[in-house]
């Protein structure tokens, strides 16, 4: 007969240790319990039992100080400790392993992952005995059997190892010294600093480490490892070498994964389930310092009994995967994220911002936004969800079509705390649902009449493009020490029929969110490339156009492929089309976006660097951004006459950018005192209402294209409102 398991019971709640010993009631088990600490260390010296379960919150001492008295005895050094806590927070998890705990669960727990973990960490405790068993045998480099050892000796910087770390870390059989890089080599780059910083820090204190980290083999797989090492001291105190091993963790931290996606992840979709939705949220909020808005999204399908009752369980289940992965690519999508990789749907995803998406029951999803500037963008997201959701989905040879419905309340406005915030979420969903679903609903009035405005704003642009609402005006670019002129920007402006014109601020941030500013930027390029035409037919001089470049124009894959088409089409060389872009545009995403504005350059287009001073970009960073010049902010330009400091600066900046190669454009110029300073500082280019202010093309025409045969325009002030 198989010997029973003892397990020492410690939890001055007598009914909590019934629950246990019912949980495990299959006959492998037999239980001594105790009431509190002082009986905990009778019985474990009187019974030796195999593991121990042991409560954090008792009366008297603590579980954390009974496991730390516990791990002070020979009898409870090494026996496997389950703590087990309702603080479900990091601090006393921490606090557990500080103590001495093998591991923890809290309350309520899961019968059936207790019972799993009991198992696993019996047989690692095997493990560890016979470990600890040949310890007292081998000598110090051959204390853990299966592991690899090392010594590294810092006269000569030389390192030996065993066999079994040319296995671990993938060396030839026959190699077993080297210089110590080629042991750093190893280690993931990621984990490199924090590794290099540990041993550094455990050779000057002379003292022994213990650190766990990945390593990179050679066939590009990566195993985790635990290092331990000590520091050898010499007569006079002096570090000489350091004695250490590796132990190769990885099939226990893949156990590790397993228990962890059993507590956290949704079976069906592998998303986060609502336990780990709930821990999300509650540090959302305990970081949320500016009390800036956290929106809660609470999901569901309109119709999702009705699709498992006639197709089945297993049909449901199917649907439930492909709506979650429309999901997240519905977020990607959204201007409001800038996904940086391109991982399995169901790995964990990096994006511009913080993001969860959590699968809670059955058809149930809950997206939580925690950085979201504008309460606004959430209607937006949401309503990009149910479109997305709203596509026909084929499973099993069937094509069905779903609708969703979305709730959504806002933290601070509509609750404080997690549990308030998703109860909210959950009743705005509810009244969505009322209205017919395929919607959605904020929990307050106030936030849904907002919604109504933003999206009455949204259809009237997506018609104000379909009817050629948006018009372009020019202002000319002027050389400044000739006061020729050299160039033009072009000026969106909303040509409104009721409202007469609007310009880009009012509406250009919906454009963006919307992803509207993305057919809206092509009709604009197109619209630029007819417009030369035209001047080119009427035998003007051909000047470049600048035009801004948004930055969910520079985030497409294929915008230069884009561009070179319209140019392509239109037989405009790429030298006559300029780019604008902000500086904060490049700083987001700085590598994405600097691969781009490479390609831009390869297909000739001149690129400018525009707003430059009112972001969080570095001069440093000047090099590493492929532009032909600068574009200093009217704001400096304004006061350049009278504040010494905005004076320094732009001097700073045009001596900068000329060392670099690069021109220089100053925004804003409308006094004659401002040009002639921006004159004396050898500044390239300027534009302002000191030249002219915005107007339309045939205004523009009129006053600053010259036929081919004349000579350069001078520009000079008539006092007429422009500059002739």
């Amino acid at each position: 007969m198989t010997e029973k398991i003892t397990l020492l019971i410690v939890d001055d709640d007598q009914e909590t240790r019934e629950l246990i010993k019912r949980s495990l009631s299959d006959g492998h088990y037999a239980f001594i319990e105790a009431e509190n600490g002082s009986a905990a260390i009778r019985l474990l010296n009187e019974s030796q039992p195999d593991l121990i379960i042991l409560d954090v919150l008792m009366s008297g001492i603590d579980g954390f100080e009974i496991c730390r008295q516990i791990r002070k005895m020979d009898a409870g050094k090494h026996t496997p400790l389950i703590m087990m806590t309702s603080l479900d927070d990091t601090n006393s998890i921490e606090q557990a392993y500080e103590a001495g705990a093998s591991n923890f669960i809290t309350k309520p727990f899961n019968p059936t992952l207790l019972n799993y973990e009991i198992k696993f960490l019996l047989k690692t405790k095997q493990t560890s005995d016979k470990l600890r068993d040949t310890q007292r045998r081998l000598e110090t480099a051959q204390r853990i059997a299966k592991l690899g050892h090392w010594e590294w000796t810092f006269n000569d910087n030389k390192v030996i190892w065993s066999e079994e770390i040319c296995h671990i870390m993938g060396f030839p059989g026959s190699k077993t010294s080297a210089i110590s890089h080629q042991l750093v080599t190893r280690i993931h780059p990621e984990d490199l600093i924090r590794v290099k910083t540990i041993i550094k820090n455990a050779i000057r204190e002379k003292s022994a480490y213990s650190v766990e980290h990945r390593m990179v083999l050679p066939d590009g797989s990566t195993h985790n490892v635990i290092q331990e090492a000590e520091v050898f001291v010499d007569d006079n105190g002096n570090p000489v070498k350091m004695v250490g091993t590796l132990q190769d963790i990885t099939s226990r931290k893949k156990t590790e994964d397993k228990i962890k996606t059993l507590a956290y992840y949704n079976k069906v979709t592998g998303l986060p389930n609502r336990t780990l939705l709930k821990r999300l949220l509650n540090k959302y909020l305990s970081k949320n310092n500016s009390k800036q808005p956290i929106s809660v999204l609470t999901i569901t399908l309109d119709r999702f009994k009705l699709i498992t009752d006639s197709y089945g369980h297993a049909f449901g289940e199917n649907l439930i995967r492909k709506v979650a992965i429309r999901l997240i690519r519905s977020l990607k999508e959204s201007s409001y994220f800038s996904q940086k990789n391109n991982e399995s749907i169901f790995q964990k995803r990096e994006f511009d911002k913080p993001l969860t998406i959590s699968h809670c029951d059955r058809d149930e999803f809950v997206v939580i936004l925690p950085e979201i500037s504008e309460v606004d963008d959430a209607a937006l997201i949401a309503r990009n969800i149910t479109r997305a959701l709203a596509e026909p989905y084929q499973i099993s040879d069937q094509e069905i079509r779903v609708t969703a419905s979305i709730g959504i309340s806002v933290y601070p406005v509509d609750g404080r705390d997690t549990d308030t915030l998703l109860k909210n979420s959950a009743t705005a969903l509810y009244h969505a649902k009322r209205q017919g679903g395929d919607g959605y609903k904020f929990y307050t009035a106030k936030m849904n009449a907002r919604a109504f405005e933003r999206l009455t704003l949204e259809t009237s642009l997506r018609k104000a493009i379909d009817e050629k609402q948006f018009i372009l005006y020019y202002q000319p670019k002027m050389m400044l020490s000739t006061d020729q002129l050299i160039g033009m920007e072009a000026l969106l402006r909303w040509n409104h029929p009721e409202l007469g014109l609007i310009a880009p601020g009012e509406f250009i941030n919906i454009l963006e969110k919307t992803g509207l500013i993305v057919p809206l930027g092509e009709k604009i390029i197109e619209s630029v490339c007819l417009q030369i035409k035209e001047w080119i037919k009427q035998q003007y001089k051909t000047i470049p156009v600048a035009i801004n470049l948004s930055p969910v124009q520079l985030r497409q894959k294929d915008f230069h492929l884009r561009l070179s088409r319209i140019l392509k089409q239109n037989n405009i060389k790429p030298d006559m089309i300029e780019l604008e872009i902000t500086e904060s545009t490049l700083m987001n995403n700085m590598d994405k976006s600097i691969t781009m504005l490479k390609k831009l350059r390869l297909l000739g287009t001149p690129i400018s660097l525009d707003d430059f001073g009112t972001g969080y970009s570095s001069l440093t960073y000047l090099k590493h951004f492929p532009v032909n010049s600068l574009k200093i902010d009217r704001s400096f330009i304004q006061n350049v006459t009278v504040d010494p400091d905005d004076a320094a600066i732009v001097k700073g900046v045009i001596a900068l950018a000329h060392n670099m190669k690069l021109k220089v454009v100053a925004e804003g110029i409308e006094e004659p005192a401002q040009l002639s300073f921006l004159k004396e500082t050898n500044c390239d280019f300027g534009q302002g209402y000191h030249y002219s202010k915005p107007v339309d093309v045939k205004t523009f025409t009129k006053l600053f294209m010259q036929k081919d045969h004349q000579p350069p325009l001078l520009v000079r002030n008539d006092n007429t409102g422009y500059k002739k």
